[in-house]
């Protein structure tokens, strides 16, 4: 990246501890990161506590690294807003190949906070990719972190977000409610 049209570039090809042999130099452009590569271009969507799904695709090609907790790898969001307390599902289901390396927490914009990691699992969608669970999730919005951590995680991929309203406190939650 960062290279300037015009300009000569030397690349050094040598055989490591005398090795010989033929070899192939393709240069290509690289590609334009993703409308979604950057948290603050993604516009949350509301979601609704009811078990309403929200799907998001999209894909990492190109995805580029910034600032924070979620800065080592290159990184495309998607962002959801909760009008009250929920346990949030992200699945990505039918995506193909399976990603067999996913965050597991969700984000704030800029990524400088994040939720504590969910719980997950790689059996319900019986295609090999991961389901994560968030319990109790607070009112908020929250991003959503699609990572491009390596050749199984490069390409298209599927989300499906899910959220279940948090159960109503029990009736003597607060002290003034209780009985004596």
């Amino acid at each position: 990246n960062g290279l300037i049209v015009g300009n000569t570039y030397y690349v050094r090809v040598y055989g490591y501890a005398g090795a010989t042999g033929t070899f192939d130099i393709c240069v290509m452009e690289a590609p334009a990161p993703p409308a979604n590569d950057d948290c603050a271009n993604v516009v949350p969507e509301p979601l609704a506590a009811d078990g309403t799904p929200l799907q998001f695709s999209g894909t990492t090609v190109g995805a580029t690294t910034e600032d924070g907790p979620f800065s080592n790898n290159p990184t495309v969001w998607h962002a959801f807003t909760l009008s009250e307390c929920a346990t949030v599902t992200v699945s990505y289901c039918g995506t193909s190949p399976a990603f067999d390396n996913i965050w597991i927490n969700l984000g704030d914009c800029p990524s400088a906070n994040f939720t504590p990691a969910g719980t997950y699992e790689n059996i319900s969608c019986g295609d090999g990719n991961y389901t994560v669970t968030h319990a109790n999730v607070a009112p908020g919005t929250y991003y959503i972190p699609v990572g491009n951590f390596d050749a199984n995680t490069n390409g298209a991929y599927n989300l499906q977000v899910t959220a279940i309203a948090c159960p109503p406190p029990p009736a003597n939650d607060d002290c003034a409610n209780a009985t004596v």
